[in-house]
């Protein structure tokens, strides 16, 4: 089945959230987590939400609905609260479509509940950015028979069902890629280590998908983007958007609680 027909972005308001999320095994509810301390509030979530199905350095998450998560501060407790209050103020502050959607918080960000991101692959960049990831193509090629040739052969069909250009499989791509770009644009506007780049430049001018992500690293000081794993998909409107799974991360949480 493809992960984008199973994907279903849910809107709804304020009043309807917590009706919403209380029901989901008839057990779980809000008032009950916040009556928690943030050590035991894992456990009750493990109990009613099951195993969460994400883990990260100091933050879990665990599935609420279709398209609904929560993320609780687990582990290094203090880094994931403040990774919690800067997702949602990010969120709060710029409504950037490149952002996941943060619904609701606990009421001292123990927890945040937000949109549900499906990890982004290699050929997700590919098709929906139409350049690669890395220095070359990840999407297979398939094989059909090529009714002009005389002998009835088979032809290489591959990235043509995406773009209108025919790319073969592990193709270099001569140009700079997605990974190239955020690094840049991460040490460049954030770390103030990288010199002005002209190519890098023009190509991140070029794509709007980049141009914007440029825009966002500069104004909210985002790092920690040079891994895929930092990508996922979300569905708006019935088209699939690659947005940063993490937002929750700055250079001042990296030096106080990761250096």
């Amino acid at each position: 089945i493809d992960k984008f027909i199973v994907m279903r972005f849910v809107k709804i308001s304020e009043s309807q959230k917590k009706r919403l999320f209380e029901a989901y095994d008839g057990k779980f509810s809000f008032s009950d987590l916040d009556d928690y301390t943030i050590y035991d509030m894992y456990d009750y979530c493990e109990r009613h939400l099951g195993k969460p199905f994400a883990n990260g350095s100091s933050r879990v998450v665990f599935t609420l609905g279709d398209n609904i998560v929560l993320k609780l501060a687990y582990g290094k407790e203090e880094a994931g609260i403040e990774q919690n209050k800067m997702e949602f103020a990010r969120y709060e502050k710029t409504k950037s479509k490149l952002f996941p959607i943060v619904y609701d918080h606990g009421e001292n960000f123990e927890y945040i509940v937000s949109e549900n991101v499906v990890p982004a692959t290699y050929e997700d960049f590919e098709k929906i950015l139409g350049i690669p990831w890395g220095d070359s193509f990840h999407q297979k090629t398939e094989r059909e028979i090529d009714p002009w040739s005389k002998h009835k052969g088979d032809k290489e069909v591959g990235y043509d069902k995406y773009f209108d250009d025919l790319k073969d499989y592990k193709e270099p791509w001569v140009l700079t890629n997605v990974h190239e770009c955020l690094c840049y644009l991460e040490n460049r506007l954030v770390f103030k280590t990288e010199p002005y780049d002209e190519e890098l430049s023009t190509v991140i001018h070029e794509i709007p998908w980049l141009k914007e992500m440029s825009k966002l690293i500069y104004s909210e000081q985002i790092i920690d983007l040079e891994n895929i794993d930092n990508f996922g998909l979300v569905n708006r409107d019935g088209n699939p958007s690659i947005v940063i799974i993490d937002s929750g991360f700055n250079k001042e949480i990296w030096s106080k609680y990761y250096r």
